[in-house]
């Protein structure tokens, strides 16, 4: 089983509906989402790949892809004793995601992130070196062939067009990965 990603456009109505309910019932996330984009083994290189020689806060910006800093809860947990906190930390609904102004600042540097900026970003042995998950990134770009620089040139430009239209529609990402 490979480590994926999962990143779903939902309206800010859709998302105003998940965060005041009491329950969040996540079964039907395909059918409250606007779209979907999963990352089956790839989004570790895509992290690297887009931070590879940025600043410090623009890595930052870039980590919270698929790690965002906000997230939705069913219950305010930090507020209750500790031992009520744990027992309740097993049963809690936690779900990362991106509001509009991190969209929009995440959007505007995929813009300027060009296909020649992945083609000189693209080192498999580098990716391997560091631990960058599956570790078995090659140089091989057959079309059947997986965790290559084909692979993320492709990632990329579907993330840049989710972006895009999370972006332009003022729309949320919630981020599941696993």
């Amino acid at each position: 089983m490979s480590q994926s990603a999962t990143l779903y456009r939902v309206s800010y109505e859709k998302f105003k509906e998940l965060k005041d309910s009491d329950i969040i019932d996540l079964t039907n996330i395909n059918a409250i989402s606007k779209d979907s984009l999963t990352f089956l083994g790839s989004f570790m290189g895509i992290e690297f790949i887009l931070a590879k020689g940025q600043d410090q806060k623009t890595a930052s910006l870039i980590s919270e892809i698929f790690y965002p800093n906000e997230e939705l809860s069913n219950s305010d947990i930090e507020y209750l004793p500790l031992e009520d906190q744990n027992e309740i930390d097993d049963q809690e609904v936690r779900i990362p995601y991106l509001d509009s102004s991190t969209i929009s600042r995440l959007n505007e540097f995929l813009v300027n992130f060009s296909e020649t900026d992945v083609h000189s970003g693209y080192d498999s042995k580098e990716l391997n070196d560091n631990g960058i998950y599956p570790g078995i990134w090659h140089n091989d770009n057959a079309d059947n062939l997986v965790f290559n620089k084909r692979q993320i040139l492709n990632d990329i430009t579907k993330l840049k067009n989710l972006f895009y239209l999370a972006n332009k529609e003022k729309d949320y990402i919630l981020v599941f990965v696993g």
